[in-house]
């Protein structure tokens, strides 16, 4: 007698599937059609159809139901989830970059581009409470070729203004002896006269021009003290610009 079985519609599910594989196996030769016969897995819709392995009488995993859905989401969600997870990733890298240089990144796309990044107020609020226990509202630092030009317009209007301000000069507010050099931070501009006339004042105002780089500027000494008074403090900072300071300045 000569069975045909295919084109029905046999269960996907293990159990069943192991059972119907002994009893083919045991009635091979009376089974016509072995190359038709599928299963299907109900979980899906529309139920998901595969091929029964006749040969074999140990259920596959990827026959059962649960395995089928599993295989579906692998093969339709995984790279998805790979670009979703490379791409937290960059953005956390990324994030962690911009924390740790935010003050350089802050001070280049303000100077380049006049944007503002970083501006908090909490940690407005905060420094606002530690500046009034300044002595000074603002420590000067320009070069002596920009004296007339600092004490005309910046001095005179912030000290005798209104709301007036206490500033802080190197040449009058600070001890120093004569200077022969042309410029009267050569001989104090030491990390310890800089730093603790910048943390003595609320902010600190660099008259940035021509003169300033070919004097102060250009001396190391005084850039490490500047750059040590401003650490972690970049809020600090003013920078005024004397006239127009070429590109190659």
């Amino acid at each position: 007698v000569d069975l045909s079985i295919g084109n029905n519609q046999w269960s996907c599910k293990c159990k069943f599937l192991q059972e119907f594989q002994s009893w083919i196996s045991d009635n091979r030769r009376k089974v016509v059609d072995t190359d038709e016969l599928w299963c299907y897995g109900n979980e899906t819709k529309p139920p998901h159809r595969r091929l029964i392995d006749t040969n074999t009488t140990v259920c596959s995993d990827y026959y059962a139901g649960n395995s089928m859905i599993q295989n579906i989401i692998v093969s339709d969600y995984l790279p998805m989830v790979i670009v979703t997870l490379s791409a937290f990733v960059i953005v956390i890298f990324l994030t962690i970059i911009m924390f740790i240089f935010r003050d350089p990144l802050r001070v280049w796309l303000y100077s380049r581009y006049g944007i503002r990044l970083f501006h908090f107020k909490a940690a407005s609020a905060k420094h606002y409470g530690e500046d009034r226990e300044k002595l000074y509202d603002g420590y000067v630092v320009y070069s002596p070729k920009d004296e007339e030009f600092v004490l005309q317009s910046i001095v005179a209007e912030l000290e005798h203004g209104s709301p007036s301000f206490q500033l802080c000069l190197h040449y009058r507010d600070l001890p120093h002896h004569a200077v022969s050099s042309n410029s009267p931070y050569m001989q104090h501009t030491t990390s310890p006269v800089v730093v603790e006339a910048a943390e003595a004042s609320k902010r600190v105002i660099v008259v940035l021009s021509r003169n300033f780089l070919q004097t102060e500027w250009s001396r190391f000494e005084f850039r490490s003290a500047l750059h040590e008074a401003l650490k972690g403090r970049i809020f600090k900072l003013v920078l005024v610009e004397e006239g127009s300071i070429l590109p190659e300045a």
